[in-house]
């Protein structure tokens, strides 16, 4: 996005990641035999399946506790912390 490039179109993707050591014809293989799409399909289904709801999202507690979106670094800290140094009978105040 830096350098403006449309990365839409299949021959600039293949050259950035030639140019960022990833192999492009094996990236390519999995773009047109559809096996990129099934992963990526498949980590929506577990993503759905965790209650996900943005990017980036942190699962924690089991599930139990899900923080995500542009989080700042005290509110994450602090939610960990309280998961670290508190026993699980008890209720987090997070």
């Amino acid at each position: 996005f830096i350098d403006a490039r449309d990365i839409s179109q299949l021959p600039v993707l293949m050259e950035i990641a030639a140019e960022e050591g990833l192999d492009p014809e094996g990236l390519n293989e999995a773009l047109v035999s559809g096996r990129a799409m099934a992963a990526l399909l498949s980590d929506y289904g577990t993503s759905d399946a965790q209650g996900i709801k943005g990017s980036p999202s942190w699962v924690m507690n089991e599930g139990r506790q899900i923080l995500y979106g542009n989080l700042g670094y005290r509110i994450l800290h602090a939610n960990v912390e309280e998961l670290l140094h508190h026993p699980e009978q008890e209720a987090s105040w997070c």
